[in-house]
């Protein structure tokens, strides 16, 4: 099966609760995986060494592909820069990310709130299914499932 996994946080990361050891674990049970994430700025709010904001980017790691879009870095004490580090991430997520990736079976989102955009994007591009941490809750909390 081929899996997404659409999440703001992935490795390097230390946030990436859903990140690369999921991700592995999924492979080594013989799923094709694929990941749609941001540059990694957390918890510092600055862009980690090796990587810059622009567009987007493609990279591997343990084999599997990684596909980063900008989004605004931030982390600081500030509620209206917190609020565009999330809304630049679901909009670049949205109509970025569904052009970036493979043709998935399943997109697997982790924080469904604030990338409802980009899973319904994504999934309707592909006739994917939708499946969430069975914790998320939102919008679209109807549609999805538990993995």
């Amino acid at each position: 099966m081929r899996i997404l996994l659409l999440t703001q946080w992935f490795d390097p990361e230390p946030m990436s609760f859903k990140g690369l050891a999921f991700a592995r674990e999924l492979v080594k049970r013989g799923h094709e995986v694929e990941v749609l994430t941001g540059f990694p700025n957390y918890p510092g709010g600055k862009v980690y060494p090796g990587y810059r904001v622009r567009p987007w980017r493609r990279e591997v790691m343990d084999g599997i592909r990684i596909n980063r879009v900008a989004r605004y870095p931030s982390h600081d004490g500030s509620g209206a820069r917190r609020a565009l580090n999330y809304a630049s991430f679901a909009t670049t997520a949205a109509s970025l990310g569904p052009l970036l990736v493979r043709k998935p079976d399943v997109v697997y989102v982790h924080h469904l709130v604030t990338l409802a955009p980009a899973a319904i994007a994504t999934t309707s591009r592909y006739g994917a299914s939708l499946s969430s941490n069975p914790r998320t809750s939102g919008p679209i909390r109807s549609r999805t499932r538990a993995c």
